[in-house]
């Protein structure tokens, strides 16, 4: 790291310039006040502040183009076939999002039941890691000519190779609801926080 000029920083770990050619860990914040040059890996437990920001945290936004059905009392993964990424990665056409790394993560998913007029039953979303349920949430479905958005969202720790899918899942009766992907509500949100 270079030089460091008086910094009133404490819980911080604060340089003016920073360049890392091979890799540093850093256990706390980082707060870089001029120029930063890494050529290696850079890891920060904290957060990285740059010109008095702090920098996003990794994420991956998944959407979809294309409807999804989905059968009574049938959980299915949701196939996603968009994503737009800081830094996480995503194979689109998929269901499942793979951890590279350890760490904390959030995750968002609000999907869009049709057809509407299908006042009963429940529209449920969940997330499995591994295929184990970590979080379900049922919600109750639009009366009149409304589609159906649920939605739920969960924070949890992931070990590389740990494997997440999100699902949905009608009560309705009806043989076939679809997951509306021309819906621009239908989304996944997937931040990594530590």
């Amino acid at each position: 790291m270079g030089g460091k000029d008086k910094c009133d920083c404490c819980e911080t770990a604060c340089v003016c310039r920073l360049k890392v050619e091979r890799s540093v860990k850093i256990g706390r914040d980082l707060q870089v006040r001029g120029d930063a040059d890494v050529d290696g890996d850079l890891t920060v437990d904290g957060n990285i502040v740059a010109n008095g920001q702090v920098l996003p945290h990794r994420f991956v936004l998944l959407t979809k183009t294309v409807e999804q059905p989905v059968l009574n009392n049938t959980e299915v993964p949701v196939v996603w076939n968009i994503a737009s990424s800081n830094g996480l990665a995503f194979t689109t056409a998929g269901s499942d999002f793979v951890a590279v790394q350890a760490g904390l993560y959030s995750f968002t998913a609000q999907l869009v039941f049709g057809p509407p007029n299908v006042p009963v039953g429940a529209r449920t979303v969940s997330f499995t890691v591994n295929d184990v349920a970590i979080a379900t949430v049922n919600n109750v479905p639009s009366n009149g000519t409304l589609n159906t958005i649920a939605g739920a969202s969960a924070v949890w720790y992931l070990n590389v190779g740990d494997r997440v899918q999100c699902r949905a899942d009608q009560t309705s009766g009806v043989p076939l609801l679809n997951v509306l992907g021309t819906d621009s509500a239908t989304k996944w949100m997937i931040t990594q926080l530590r």
